[in-house]
């Protein structure tokens, strides 16, 4: 009997889906790579002198650099405030600690 790629294509789909997924890294390590992102982009920007104007009042923002002393030192106090302030994290957080747990239990595999 001939396979045809009909029946194979989802299949394949699915393999590639997989194999791109877990090239993906850990989940702490992608935000730690996207605030190194953020803080070069920021530097560079900064760097440029670029303004931005603020649509609500007219006055002019520029980026502030967060790789320099006083970067990091607005970095470290506000980065709690930052966290607990962006409301979906709550959420995520529970969707996160469910699945985590789902899958360490074996539930995951059972199905």
């Amino acid at each position: 009997m001939e396979v045809t790629t009909e029946n194979r294509s989802p299949g394949r789909l699915f393999s590639w889906i997989e194999r791109a997924g877990n090239k993906v890294p850990n989940p702490f390590l992608l935000f730690v790579y996207l605030i190194v992102v953020l803080m070069v982009a920021t530097a560079i920007i900064n760097g440029l002198d670029l303004e931005v104007k603020n649509p609500t009042n007219g006055e002019l923002v520029r980026v502030n650099n967060l790789l320099s002393v006083a970067g990091i030192q607005w970095i470290l106090p506000n980065i709690i405030k930052n966290f607990s302030s962006f409301t979906p994290l709550g959420s995520i957080l529970a969707l996160v600690i469910g699945a985590g747990l789902a899958e360490k239990v074996g539930l995951l595999q059972s199905l």
